[in-house]
């Protein structure tokens, strides 16, 4: 039997030339103490493993040009190996970290991970090795746990960081200011708890940021919109947020979406804010615990603005007539506040409009005959208010509503000159909260004998 010894250490370099991240082979107890020492060697390792992953990346990259089926398979091989080891590379050492992620990255500056084989892992530490020449990092979707290491603001040069759709936990990290040519920051659909830190204010290049769905506490630091004129996107939904809402948000002029729905916000509308979010496309703050008046603001110095969403609230006071100049409208949702007062004819500016929910507040009034003018609207709820007459003949131009809900309205009585070949189409149809058939259906009756629509009672 032929002693490791009695080898040559060029040769025995050479059987070793190549040392797995995962296989200690340098422990074996019959290499002589010189070998050992020779294996042992961290350079030593780190040059035979770089040599090993450049020789896959080559073997991988070269397929498309090969015509001998052999060799294509070989290549494959490589390429299946590469992908193998990038599931498995949070298992690795820091050393063989540091060496994988140097071949990784050469010739490019994106680093993007396919994690979604593997499962339980964890950022390590020594994510800070990878360098601040890395510009995006996407680890989403990876299944990875822990928490999110402060090493990570070592990565300066970073301008996408994704870690949303994983399990980590913890708070972020303070060190996260560090990254200042942050352009996107997706945290989403983690467990991530405690307070936004204050350093969030750093990211002045910061143009998206989502820390959607996680379990976060405390208010919106104010740091975060005191120089954020870049940013376009802020989503903080379904956390357990409190306090108000920054008067600072009126520094975010080229905002388009401001998502806090889900949370436990207090205080009113920063109404002077508003003045100068003209690029404002979409605000959604619903089931919060908002109160005060909307502000009249919203109309006039949004008209971008389609998608307005102040639902399960405790807001007061009337609907502005101001609301209305904003004609881009597509969606506005009210319902579930303390809202009173009438539904003005101003809203026959919106042409585009398209649902409509005003549900469970305290309006009043005739419905406005203007609402004909809507013709794009597909959902109407008006349900739980004190209206009352008439439905106006000019709704006969709806021609495209789906769903449509005026229960709990006992003074609607019956409806005005609709007949036949109106053009109501409904699908869903009709919708009445009360326990008694209310008299407005009377009118109703006779077009659902007809065909016009399906009465349902709900």
């Amino acid at each position: 039997m032929l002693q490791l010894t009695a080898i040559p250490t060029e040769l025995l370099q050479e059987i070793f030339s190549w040392t797995h991240p995962e296989y200690d082979l340098i422990q074996c107890q019959r290499l002589c103490k010189s070998m050992h020492r020779q294996l042992s060697n961290q350079q030593f390792l780190k040059t035979n493993f770089q040599r090993h992953l450049l020789d896959l990346v080559n073997a991988s990259a070269t397929h498309e040009n090969l015509i001998d089926q052999t060799a294509v398979a070989a290549s494959i091989s490589a390429a299946e190996r590469l992908q193998e080891m990038e599931h498995r590379w949070f298992k690795w050492s820091e050393l063989y970290q540091q060496v994988f992620i140097k071949v990784k990255l050469r010739g490019t500056s994106e680093l993007e991970l396919a994690l979604s084989g593997y499962k339980n892992g964890k950022i390590p530490s020594s994510i800070q090795h990878v360098g601040p020449q890395l510009r995006v990092l996407n680890l989403s979707n990876s299944s990875l746990q822990g928490e999110i290491p402060a090493s990570i603001g070592a990565l300066t040069g970073l301008q996408r960081l994704d870690l949303s759709h994983n399990l980590l936990e913890g708070v972020i990290p303070a060190t996260i200011g560090h990254l200042r040519l942050l352009t996107h920051l997706d945290l989403s659909a983690n467990r991530l708890s405690g307070r936004i830190p204050e350093s969030i204010g750093n990211l002045s290049m910061l143009k998206m940021i989502n820390a959607s769905n996680n379990r976060l506490t405390g208010p919106l630091p104010n740091a975060l919109f005191q120089d954020c004129s870049n940013l376009e996107a802020i989503q903080f939904e379904v956390n357990l947020l409190d306090g108000s809402i920054p008067h600072e948000l009126i520094h975010a002029t080229n905002l388009k979406t401001l998502d806090l729905r889900c949370n436990r916000l207090t205080g009113t509308l920063p109404a002077q804010a508003f003045t100068r979010l003209q690029c404002l496309e979409s605000l959604d703050v619903s089931y919060n615990q908002l109160q005060g008046t909307i502000p009249t603001q919203l109309g006039p110095s949004c008209p971008e603005l389609k998608h307005l969403n102040l639902s399960h609230n405790l807001l007061t006071g009337e609907i502005p007539l101001e609301l209305w100049d904003a004609h881009q409208l597509r969606n506005v949702y009210l319902k579930q506040n303390q809202l009173y007062g009438e539904l003005s004819g101003k809203i026959g500016n919106c042409t585009r409009l398209s649902a409509l929910s005003v549900s469970n507040n305290s309006l009043s009034g005739k419905l406005p005959p203007a609402l004909g003018e809507c013709r794009e609207l597909s959902h109407l709820m008006l349900s739980g208010n004190q209206f009352e007459g008439i439905i106006p003949k000019t709704w006969e131009t709806l021609e495209h509503v789906g769903y449509f809900d005026l229960g709990g309205n006992p003074g609607l009585k019956s409806c005005e000159g609709l007949s036949q070949g109106s053009g109501w189409k409904f699908q869903e149809v009709v919708k009445t909260s009360n326990s008694r058939f209310p008299q407005f259906f009377a009118g109703l009756r006779g077009m659902w004998s007809k065909g016009f629509f399906r009465l349902r009672v709900l």
